[in-house]
């Protein structure tokens, strides 16, 4: 073999070796080409396209369901949140007037629990001496 004939046979091997090494650390960092994530943006965009079609399909048969059923509903006959004016009546002024004492307490632990969750961790002391269901947090 002449010498240019293994000079030559050398640094294809060395340049084999150098884009194996590329190609590893591209891969490791995963670092890809413009176009293969051209690609992929592509794939994930027709995808949500299409994910957003088929929602807008399941709205539209619910909506035509709702106002399928609603054409046979008597409006009159379904029931409300509404409080009689003969149910208001019957609860007892120290009932109404606890309720509201209630509702105070807890309106002051709900803007105390705003105020610490702001500052600090669910997991923090004073997180965790606040009463209630799940804390303050």
């Amino acid at each position: 073999m002449s010498f240019l004939q293994k000079e030559t046979d050398k640094l294809k091997a060395d340049l084999k070796q150098t884009e194996d090494a590329l190609r590893n650390a591209k891969t490791n960092l995963n670092i890809v080409s413009v176009e293969d994530s051209q690609k992929v943006f592509s794939e994930q965009m027709t995808k949500f396209q299409q994910d957003i079609f088929d929602a807008d399909a399941e709205l539209a048969e619910h909506e035509a369901s709702v106002a399928e059923m609603s054409k046979h509903a008597k409006v009159d006959e379904l029931p409300t949140n509404s409080v009689n004016a003969a149910d208001a009546d019957s609860v007892p002024a120290e009932k109404t007037a606890e309720y509201k004492r209630v509702c105070g307490i807890l309106e002051m632990w709900q803007n105390k629990q705003k105020e610490l969750s702001a500052s600090y961790l669910p997991e923090s002391s004073k997180m965790q001496d606040c009463p209630g269901a799940n804390r303050c947090g």
